[in-house]
């Protein structure tokens, strides 16, 4: 699941997103695995008036029938501007 938090979140509370994401995931009975903060980055197009974003991976394990409660989740997140959730490779 690749995130893109709302810079107005500040560099000191990414933290704080990034543990949300990984309670959403842990609610919904899955187990992160490694988690890889990229940072503050510029956005390709303006989303919601941002024009940068903080951006993170998560990789987790869960049931795909978990991901619907997860997206409602991220979706409701007011620090979420973004985000992605891949089915990565065996």
């Amino acid at each position: 699941m690749t995130v893109i938090a709302s810079p107005a979140v500040g560099d000191e509370n990414v933290t704080a997103v990034i543990e949300k994401v990984k309670q959403f995931i842990a609610n919904a009975g899955g187990e992160v695995t490694k988690v890889d903060l990229w940072g503050r980055r510029r956005l390709a197009y303006p989303i919601n008036g941002h024009r940068e974003g903080f951006y993170f991976l998560t990789q987790f394990q869960i049931a795909p029938q978990a991901t619907t409660e997860l997206e409602r989740n991220a979706k409701l997140a007011e620090e979420i501007i973004r985000y992605l959730i891949v089915r990565s490779g065996e």
